[in-house]
């Protein structure tokens, strides 16, 4: 998350946006849930 983070606000000239894209659809979404699993438990 921090690499992410800082290739956003360092790099943002070099980002795939295919990639960002698929990271905030598909990946942040799995984290939440793994999160909320180990908050539950």
């Amino acid at each position: 998350m921090r690499w992410l983070r800082n290739r956003i606000t360092h790099d943002y000239m070099g980002l795939d946006c295919e990639i960002l894209w698929d990271t905030i659809v598909v990946s942040i979404p799995e984290l939440k849930k793994v999160i909320q699993e180990y908050l539950n438990n």
